[in-house]
């Protein structure tokens, strides 16, 4: 009887075991992530890699009938096993360094239609892939309209090549890919190019990239059917190398092609109403103020009469030579003129009163500046990196003014001087820059006025 019931037993337990993993589900690739509702319990976000999760990450669209709308911040920070993720279309934010030091990850694709780096409304550089430096490719889907800002900003790098604007993209945002040295950014044609929505401040994309349209590098732009040019609008790209405006053009922003340090050449419609070419540099006829200057412009400026100021930063990181201001000109803008390696001359025109902060400063090259005796106020570190500049006052008194006690120029004089200080004059050719022998005596005070002869003028400086 034992026997009996002990048999019964077993068979009914054999039973309820078969009973059971003919019940069981099969693993789903939805077991790889940790899926959180969200506020309002109508979606899911992903805050985390499941205990399946293979090296391959695939966020699905939707998960128990639901929209996956998001990833959570630092939801995979530190995973070394992942080496692909795709982000899909139902996606509205990722949070921030929500793929931090994902070491192994090499391949993104990114579908999220109009994802932003916050799940609030208000836009953040959240940094998504900080210190994924392995990456290499970024592959933007067909259907996405808009990439947020600030992906790959500050990482320690990636090896992202090469991205590929898709149709549908509508507006970029800018220092996606700052932490990509270079990298090459294929888009249709020229006019969806300026028909994206660029960032306010910054380069689009990338701080430093090549431009395609199709599978050719753009070098020259033909921009003669534009009327506007954005700011930063190519800001940024290393690959254009000359531009040609049009008549067409009313409006353009300084920024629109900062940091392109090939771009040696600009030209605009000789019949433009609203902007004129001189010395190879954009001007406005509006106000003649400076509006573009080919940032690998060389040789020399010279800054026509009429124009009443230069603009700050305008021509800082050129290659310009040497550089002729006139007296037109009242106010030399804070870093105008910064950062000009070759700079070796300036002569700032009678008529100039100020010459801002840090206006030549790093220019090491520079060793001669002729300066107007109507310069009264000269800015901070001014000549800062010009070791051996020489600076040539045209007065016949030390100048006064704020910024003067910090330099010491040197005094122009006709005749030989009887009190201490650093003095110079013209040759008999009134072209050559001659200085007198210092004299040893503490008095540095006003010396008598000599009559200059007709050459001992600007133009000689000019000249010189």
């Amino acid at each position: 009887m034992r026997r009996f019931l002990a048999s019964i037993i077993v068979a009914a337990l054999s039973l309820l075991a078969l009973s059971f993993v003919g019940c069981s589900k099969p693993k789903s690739g939805d077991e790889q992530l940790d899926f959180r509702l969200c506020k309002g319990g109508e979606s899911y976000y992903v805050a985390g890699a499941g205990k399946a999760a293979g090296s391959e990450i695939v966020i699905p669209a939707e998960y128990n009938g639901k929209p996956v709308v998001g990833v959570g911040g630092k939801s995979f920070k530190d995973n070394k096993n992942i080496t692909a993720v795709t982000i899909p279309s139902s996606v509205k934010w990722v949070e921030i360094a929500a793929f931090k030091n994902c070491t192994a990850l090499k391949r993104v694709e990114w579908n999220a239609v109009n994802a932003r780096t916050s799940e609030s409304e208000e836009e953040y550089q959240n940094r998504v892939f900080l210190g994924c430096e392995n990456v290499e490719e970024f592959i933007i889907g067909d259907g996405v309209e808009s990439i947020p800002g600030g992906l790959f900003a500050y990482s320690d790098g990636s090896k992202i090549s090469e991205i590929a604007l898709p149709e549908s993209l509508k507006k970029v945002a800018a220092s996606t890919f700052s932490s990509v040295n270079r990298i090459d950014i294929k888009v249709a044609d020229l006019g969806k190019w300026l028909a994206i929505e660029k960032p306010v401040f910054g380069a689009p994309l990338a701080s430093s990239y090549a431009l395609y349209f199709g599978d050719s590098e753009a070098e020259s732009l033909d921009l003669g059917e534009a009327s506007e040019l954005d700011p930063y609008e190519f800001a940024g790209c290393v690959s254009i190398k000359s531009v040609a405006l049009g008549s067409k053009i009313e409006k353009i922003a300084r920024s629109a092609f900062s940091g392109c340090r090939s771009l040696s050449e600009i030209t605009v419609g000789e019949d433009n109403p609203n902007y004129y070419l001189s010395s190879g540099v954009v001007y406005s006829r509006v106000d003649n103020i400076v509006t573009l200057v080919p940032p690998a412009m060389t040789g020399e400026a010279v800054i026509p009469d009429g124009v009443p100021s230069v603009p700050a930063n305008v021509f800082s990181g050129t290659a310009i030579k040497k550089l002729i201001i006139p007296g037109t000109v009242r106010v030399v803008g804070g870093d105008s003129f910064s950062d000009c390696a070759e700079l070796e001359t300036v002569v700032i025109g009678d008529g100039t009163t100020e010459i801002s902060d840090f206006a030549f400063g790093g220019c090491p090259s520079l060793k001669t500046v002729i300066v107007s005796k109507t310069v009264r106020r000269m800015g901070a570190e001014l000549f800062k990196d010009s070791t051996d500049v020489a600076v040539y006052y045209l007065g016949e008194t030390r100048p006064t003014g704020e910024g003067w006690e910090r330099l010491s120029p040197w005094i122009y004089s006709e005749l030989a001087p009887s009190v201490s200080g650093s003095f110079w004059h013209w040759a008999e050719d009134g072209e050559t820059r001659v200085k007198w022998a210092v004299v040893s005596n503490d008095d540095r005070v006003n010396m008598p006025r000599p009559m200059p002869r007709r050459s001992q003028t600007l133009n000689a400086a000019v000249n010189s």
